[in-house]
C-alpha cells in the first residue's frame, strides 16, 4: 500500500467489500495520516441495500476509531435565484450513520428519496448510454464536500434564500422551461418536478465535526480551492481490483481531460486529482477480497457475486441479473431493493415519446427511460417476465443495449 506522501489522501469508499478492504489495508499500513487532511468518503444514492448500509456503519466505526474521519454524503437540492428565475440547484448535505427519522432528522436516507429527488431534477432517468446518476449522485457531490473540506472552514454554508416557503410557481417555471427551448408538455413537466420542488428550500449550515467521532478534526491553516490555477492536488484512492482494471483508464481518462480546464460548474472534474488504485498496485483479485474478509471480525451481509451491490436494481446488471433479482426480492413499490420502485420511476420519470409528442426515429420505439429507446418501460417488463405473467406487447423491448449480461462497472466508487 502507498507510503507517505505531502499530498492528502480521499479513500472513496462504496459500501462493497474491495473499497472496505482498501480502507482497512491502508490504515494496517500506516499510509493514512489525518494530520494532512486524509478523509474518507461515501455518498449515498438511498437505494443501496440494507446490507451494504450496516457494512458502511461498521467500517465508519473502524476507521474513526483509529483516527480518519469518514463522511456520508448525499445529493440534496436547495431553491435559489439564477438570472431572476427561482428554480431549484443541486448540492450535498452531510448525514450521519443511522437511519433518518423522527428521532434523528440528520440520519441517511435509504428508501429511494435522494435517487427521486435527482430524477425530479432531472425531469429524466439516466439510461445506459447517459449515466448521469453517477455524476449526479457520487461525482458532484463528493467535489462539492472535497471544496468544502480543504478550504471552507468548518463545514458547509447555507445555501438557499432567507424566506421558509418555496418561490417557484407553476407559471415561472413553465416560462423557465419555454425560455431554455424545452418542449415538455406543461402537464407532464409539472409532474415530474412535484417532487424535487416537495424538497426542503434550504441546505443549513452544517459543521464536520457533528457527523464524525474523530476529535480535534483537521482544519487548513491556508484554504485551499479545488479549481482554478492553484488548484490544491491531492489522489483518490478508489477500491478497484486487479481483476478490473479496464476501469481505472476510465477514470484517469476523464482527470486527463480535466488539465488545464477552467470549469467549476457542478460535476467538473477537479484538475489537481490523481487516482490510485491499491488493491491493483499490490496484485489482489476478487477472490482475495473474498479471503481477506473470510479472516474479519465483520463481514458484507451479501453474497460475494456482487449482484446486490450498489444500486439494487441498477441498469447496468443486464437482463439474466435484474431478472433473479427481481425473482428474490421483495414486492414494495415504495423501497428501491424492489424492482416494483424502480418500475414506478421509469413509469413517471422516464420519457413517453408519443405523450411528450418527441420525435422518433423508429415506430416501434415509444419510450426512452433507465435502457435508452424502447418499445414500453423496461423494468415493468422485466418483473413481468420474473413472475411469469409477461406482456409480449412490452416483453421484448427495441432496447439495443439490454441484453444477458451486466456491463462493466460505471465508476459508481469515484
Amino acid at each position: 500500500m502507498d507510503a507517505h506522501t505531502s499530498v492528502p489522501k480521499v479513500i472513496k469508499v462504496s459500501g462493497g467489500r474491495s473499497s472496505g478492504m482498501m480502507l482497512l489495508k491502508l490504515l494496517e499500513a500506516g499510509a493514512i495520516e489525518p494530520s494532512r487532511g486524509d478523509v474518507a468518503v461515501f455518498t449515498n444514492t438511498s437505494a443501496e441495500h440494507p446490507a451494504t448500509y450496516v457494512f458502511l456503519r461498521r467500517l465508519k466505526t473502524w476507521a474513526e476509531g483509529r483516527g480518519l474521519p469518514f463522511f456520508w454524503l448525499e445529493f440534496c437540492t436547495y431553491e435559489d435565484a439564477v438570472r431572476g428565475d427561482w428554480t431549484r440547484r443541486p448540492a450535498y448535505r452531510l448525514v450521519n450513520e443511522q437511519p433518518l427519522g423522527p428521532d434523528n432528522p440528520g440520519g441517511y436516507r435509504h428508501r429511494g428519496e435522494v435517487f427521486e429527488e435527482m430524477l425530479s431534477h432531472e425531469c429524466a432517468t439516466p439510461s445506459m448510454q447517459a449515466r448521469f446518476c453517477t455524476r449526479m449522485m457520487k461525482v458532484a457531490p463528493s467535489n462539492a464536500f472535497l471544496s468544502d473540506w480543504f478550504g471552507r472552514g468548518a463545514g458547509p454554508n447555507r445555501l438557499g434564500h432567507s424566506g421558509e416557503s418555496s418561490r417557484i410557481t407553476d407559471e415561472g417555471l413553465l416560462a423557465r422551461h419555454k425560455r431554455n427551448r424545452g418542449r415538455m408538455p406543461s402537464a407532464i413537466l409539472l409532474d415530474k418536478k412535484r417532487y424535487v420542488r416537495s424538497r426542503p428550500v434550504v441546505r443549513p449550515a452544517q459543521c464536520f465535526s457533528d457527523f464524525s467521532a474523530v476529535p480535534g478534526l483537521w482544519r487548513s491553516n491556508v484554504p485551499a480551492r479545488l479549481f482554478g490555477p492553484r488548484a490544491i492536488r491531492f489522489e483518490s484512492h478508489l477500491g478497484i481490483r486487479a481483476d478490473e482494471a479496464q476501469r481505472l483508464a476510465k477514470t484517469e481518462a476523464r482527470i486527463a481531460r480535466a488539465q488545464g480546464q477552467k470549469g467549476r460548474a457542478w460535476g467538473d472534474q477537479p484538475p489537481g486529482e490523481a487516482v490510485k488504485a491499491p488493491l491493483i498496485e499490490a496484485g489482489i483479485d476478487r477472490e482475495a477480497v473474498t479471503e481477506f474478509w473470510d479472516s474479519r471480525e465483520f463481514d458484507l451481509g451479501l453474497p460475494p457475486d456482487g449482484r446486490y451491490g450498489n444500486c439494487v436494481f441498477c441498469m447496468m446488471k443486464g437482463r439474466i441479473g435484474l431478472t433473479a433479482l427481481a425473482r428474490e426480492c421483495p414486492s414494495d413499490a415504495s423501497n428501491p431493493e424492489s424492482i416494483d420502485w424502480w418500475a414506478a420511476m421509469e413509469a413517471r420519470y422516464g420519457r413517453d415519446l408519443i405523450a411528450e409528442r418527441r420525435s422518433r426515429t423508429q415506430e416501434n420505439v415509444t419510450h426512452f427511460g433507465f435502457f435508452g429507446p424502447a418499445s414500453g418501460p423496461i423494468y415493468a417488463a422485466l418483473r413481468d417476465s420474473a413472475n411469469g405473467t409477461v406482456d409480449h406487447s412490452v416483453s421484448e423491448p427495441a432496447a439495443e443495449h439490454l441484453v444477458d449480461e451486466s456491463y462493466d462497472d460505471c465508476n459508481c466508487t469515484d
